[in-house]
C-alpha cells in the first residue's frame, strides 16, 4: 500500500513547483495510512481525478 501511495504522490508532484502543496498533499497521505484501506483507495480515486482534470 505504501508504494501505491508513493506513485499517486509522484504523479502529482512534478507539476507543482511550490512546497506547500506537497506538504499538504502528503498530511493527506499520512492521514490515510492511519485510516482502512478503503480509505486509501477512496484516495487513489481522488488523486487520479485531479490528474485526469
Amino acid at each position: 500500500m505504501f508504494l501505491k501511495l508513493e506513485r499517486i504522490s509522484g504523479e502529482l508532484y512534478p507539476s507543482t513547483g511550490p512546497g506547500a502543496t506537497s506538504k499538504v498533499f502528503k498530511a493527506v497521505i499520512l492521514v490515510a495510512l492511519r485510516s482502512s484501506a478503503g480509505q486509501i483507495v477512496q484516495l487513489e480515486r481522488v488523486a487520479m481525478f485531479h490528474c485526469a482534470g
